[in-house]
C-alpha cells in the first residue's frame, strides 16, 4: 500500500524521484499510516509488513511475489493451527448457489496427495445475497 502510494506520489510530480532505497526503506510506514487514516483492518498491517511483495512495474505485482505471499499465509497457517486451514463457502445440497467451492477444491486435492489431515476447511457464512438467491431457488418442500 504504502509503496504504490510512494510511486503514484512520485509519478504525480513533475522532475521528482526519490532518492534510491527511500522507498524500501518507508513503505510499510506509509502503509500503516494509510490503514490507521482509513480505518481499514488492523490485519493488513501484518500484510504490509510482509517483505514478500515485489514491484516490478508500478501497475503489477511479480508473479514471485503472489508466489510468495502464498508461501506466507500457509506458513503462517502452519505455524497457528499445524495445519492449512481455509475459511470457504461450502456446496449447498442442491448445488444451487455452490456446486464445488475453493475450499473443496483445495480438501480434495490434499486428499487425492494423502496429505488430507493437513487441511482444515472451514465454513464461511453466506452474504445476505447468497442466503436470498439460495431461498428463492431452492426445491419446494413436497
Amino acid at each position: 500500500m504504502g509503496r504504490i502510494i510512494m510511486m503514484l506520489y512520485e509519478d504525480a510530480q513533475e522532475n521528482f524521484e526519490f532518492e534510491s532505497g527511500f522507498i524500501d526503506k518507508h513503505h510499510a510506514f506509509i502503509g500503516e499510516k494509510v490503514i490507521d487514516r482509513f480505518e481499514l483492518p488492523r490485519v493488513l498491517r501484518i500484510i504490509v509488513n510482509q517483505p514478500c511483495f515485489t514491484v516490478v512495474k508500478k501497475d503489477s505485482l511479480a508473479l514471485q511475489s503472489v508466489v510468495d505471499m502464498a508461501h506466507a499465509v500457509v506458513d503462517d497457517s502452519f505455524r497457528k493451527y499445524g495445519k492449512f486451514r481455509v475459511l470457504s463457502p461450502m456446496p449447498d445440497p442442491e448445488g444451487i448457489v455452490y456446486n464445488s467451492t475453493m475450499g473443496v477444491i483445495f480438501k480434495e486435492h490434499f486428499q487425492i496427495m494423502g496429505l488430507g489431515s493437513y487441511i482444515d476447511v472451514m465454513a464461511a457464512e453466506w452474504s445476505d445475497v447468497e442466503r436470498r438467491y439460495y431461498e428463492k431457488h431452492k426445491p419446494k418442500e413436497e
